[in-house]
């Protein structure tokens, strides 16, 4: 079994979202090709399926489609910590937050390995104290098997639009479930 620090639970307490730029990775113009569909009545209506395909996406497999800034914080924490959001495309700081509101940055002591970090000394940990990671999340260009699978879900609910009163993103279709799957995060 690891020794202390590396056996400490990671206790999870917020992880907060704030949305950046979001990419083009579909246009109305290459989903109304993709649909077949040669008028303009419609643009609003692909144009808010666009969207709603990047929030299924993003629900259904735990990914960050467009880039966000997230600020992630533990209540407790051990040497190595999962950042709750993929892909980390980049740790801008981490901190020690203190009860009297301080923080002491503490970005240098930690490195980055994919979608965690983890603590290159760990004598320097500040244990009884929050550690608040800020990073950014997102695709600059998609792969081909994630983008059919938004153009699928597109297809999906463009052409089955009586249910759009009741509309939930996180229905997907299998047939988009199947192309995403790969990227779906799992929790263990």
């Amino acid at each position: 079994m690891l020794k202390y620090p590396f056996n400490i639970e990671n206790i999870l307490v917020s992880a907060t979202k704030t949305e950046g730029a979001t990419p083009t990775f579909l246009t109305t113009a290459e989903v109304k090709n993709y649909l077949r569909v040669d008028y303009t009545v419609d643009d609003t209506i692909i144009a808010d399926l666009i969207q709603g395909a990047y929030d299924a996406f993003e629900g259904y497999t735990s990914r960050s489609l467009r880039t966000y800034t997230i600020e992630a914080v533990w209540e407790q924490f051990g040497a190595s910590v999962d950042l709750p959001y993929a892909p980390v495309t980049s740790v801008t700081k981490v901190e020690y937050r203190f009860e009297d509101g301080t923080n002491n940055d503490v970005t240098s002591i930690w490195e980055q390995i994919g979608g965690s970090i983890r603590v290159l000394k760990p004598e320097q940990i500040a244990y009884g104290n929050r550690l608040v990671v800020t990073y950014a999340t997102g695709y600059t260009t998609i792969p081909g098997k994630l983008k059919m699978g938004l153009l699928k879900w597109i297809a999906t609910n463009y052409e089955d639009r009586q249910n759009t009163a009741d509309f939930n993103v996180y229905e997907v279709p299998n047939s988009s479930k199947h192309m995403w799957a790969e990227y779906r995060v799992m929790t263990l």
